[in-house]
């Protein structure tokens, strides 16, 4: 996947989070864009830590070769 499909998803105003699906099955939710850093090959994604706001517990590096979708997730408040 272009790394500029990632981009634009994290930049969009209003902000909308998102599912990455990779083709190993991995699925990650994107759920604030500061949460992502994306390279040209390469993403890295955060995972907050619940005991220290403002920290992160851990992080993965995604190789965006894998990635096969991105996925808007749907706000229960809209209607379906």
């Amino acid at each position: 996947m272009p790394s500029t499909e990632l981009l634009q998803l994290l930049r969009a105003r209003p902000f909308t989070p998102f599912r990455i699906y990779l083709d190993d099955g991995t699925l990650y939710e994107v759920r604030h864009p500061e949460l992502v850093m994306v390279s040209v090959a390469t993403a890295i994604i955060a995972f907050p830590d619940p005991d220290h706001p403002g920290h992160y517990r851990s992080w993965e590096i995604v190789d965006l070769r894998h990635v096969v979708r991105l996925e808007r997730i749907e706000s229960a408040s809209q209607p379906t």
